[in-house]
């Protein structure tokens, strides 16, 4: 299995951009403020440097316990087999536990988080303002490719 962030750096009707993107809606997600920051994932783990307010000062994304996806073949599921490259527009970031896309389980022999949430696996984003600032919105999505179950779970701080 392998889970991938998806980009969607567009504007939407109201000209306002996807901050992260939006979570398994089917309607896109809107920010009620201007973008700050946004990492698209469709190049590499760096913002966006035609969004990124003047006052903020982005940090690097870290991955803990995850890789990126080595872009070899995987078979999912369905028997079918595929390539995913480590970034690309279709996909944006793709991650998993070993680069291979395999050992999500958690009986596998390179034990992985299983279905469960844990709290030592993520990849983290962060920035720094330059001023006072409120965030109102996280707006992120995610999807999750050949899984019989699991959890997603997003935190912020």
């Amino acid at each position: 299995m392998i889970a991938y962030f998806c980009p969607r750096n567009q504007k939407f009707a109201d000209n306002s951009r996807a901050l992260l993107s939006g979570l398994g809606v089917a309607a896109p997600a809107l920010a009620q403020t201007p973008v700050f920051v946004q990492w698209p994932l469709s190049r590499a783990n760096t913002d966006s440097t035609a969004v990124r307010s003047a006052n903020i000062t982005p940090g690097t994304t870290t991955f803990k316990h995850y890789v990126l996806s080595s872009g070899q073949p995987v078979t999912i599921s369905t028997g079918t087999t595929a390539s995913y490259a480590p970034y690309s527009r279709l996909y944006g970031q793709v991650f998993g536990w070993n680069a291979s896309g395999g050992g999500w389980s958690s009986t596998a022999p390179a034990t992985g988080p299983g279905s469960s949430v844990k709290r030592g696996n993520y990849e983290e984003f962060s920035f720094t303002a330059g001023a006072a600032a409120q965030v109102d919105s996280l707006i992120f999505t995610s999807s999750v490719l050949s899984s019989a179950n699991g959890y997603l779970a997003l935190t912020y701080s």
